[in-house]
């Protein structure tokens, strides 16, 4: 189960040039008012807030992308929950050696919640993810083994289809990431989701048993 899946659906169905538009929620967020007829619409009142707060953390990133610590990936295969056209789950193997695994910034390894672009080259500007030849694909990290933290659990925005060398070329559907299985794939870290999508669960009450999730 991923938690504020809801939420990451959104981020996903952004492209480059939704995500760059500084004016993509303009006039869709009304002021909160300080009284509520129901829950349902104290809790709905924020549910616009909260993208909006998203896709200005993420616009942030793009903007200063030549910065983003970037990674490279070693292996991607689709994980035993793999089940498209929703559940693009794969399994990723980063560097062993945190040295290698984030080439710039602070952080040193992945985590939970982490947002990432999966290119087929090292981004250094935000054209570069714009002009590729390959979509623009977002990963979310929703799990990160506690003993081996360079094996990662990733939900993806679009297929990934990997090919091997000796495999004849075939007609990929439109949306699908092509990637032969000996060429270099990377990571670039873009932002954190794991406060917004706490806030997106809260906001949003199982109606079995009352309570928020």
């Amino acid at each position: 189960l991923i938690k504020g899946r809801d939420l990451v659906d959104v981020v996903f169905s952004w492209s480059v040039l939704d995500v760059l538009n500084s004016n993509l929620y303009k006039g869709k967020v009304d002021k909160i008012p300080t009284t509520f007829p129901s829950s349902t619409e104290y809790f709905n009142s924020f549910v616009n807030p909260i993208i909006e707060e998203t896709h200005s953390a993420l616009l942030s990133s793009m903007e200063t992308l030549r910065r983003a610590p970037a990674f490279k990936i070693w292996e991607i295969k689709p994980a035993k929950d793999f089940k498209p056209p929703k559940n693009l789950i794969y399994e990723v193997t980063l560097p062993i050696t945190m040295s290698d695994n984030m080439t710039k910034g602070d952080r040193k390894m992945l985590e939970v919640n982490d947002l990432i672009a999966v290119t087929n080259k090292k981004p250094t500007r935000m054209d570069d993810l714009r002009c590729s030849n390959e979509p623009y694909l977002l990963a979310l990290v929703f799990h990160v083994d506690e003993d081996f933290p360079n094996l990662i659990t990733v939900l993806a925005s679009k297929p990934i289809l990997l090919e091997d060398e000796s495999t004849p070329k075939t007609k990929k559907g439109k949306g699908v990431m092509s990637v032969k299985k000996s060429s270099n794939l990377f990571g670039v870290y873009l932002i954190n989701m794991m406060t917004n999508i706490r806030i997106w669960t809260a906001l949003h009450p199982d109606p079995e048993r009352g309570n928020l999730k």
